[in-house]
């Protein structure tokens, strides 16, 4: 698990040293870091909405009222609504 750094005085984090620049360190501005951060995000979203929607398919298929007892349903809803829940609102 990656720890995070501090980001030093100036609103420039250090970024690892590229192989041309001979252990040159490079700062990646706060605008730089928030943009890597949203393409990251924008990258990750679909998978996650993939998998919800299949999540939620599951409740309208029929051997989830005959294979599963009432309380494994209601937890696999009660998932379902807080997954929802804690996802951002568009």
């Amino acid at each position: 698990m990656a720890m995070a750094r501090p980001i030093p005085p100036g609103g420039a984090a250090r970024v690892g040293p590229e192989p041309r620049d001979h252990g040159k360190v490079r700062l990646e501005s706060r605008e730089e870091e928030a943009t890597h951060v949203l393409d990251e995000a924008r990258m990750v979203l679909p998978g996650i909405q993939a998998l919800f929607g299949f999540q939620l398919v599951a409740v309208f298929i029929q051997r989830f009222s005959s294979d599963l007892a009432p309380w494994q349903q209601l937890v696999h809803l009660i998932a379902l609504y807080l997954s929802r829940s804690q996802s951002p609102r568009s």
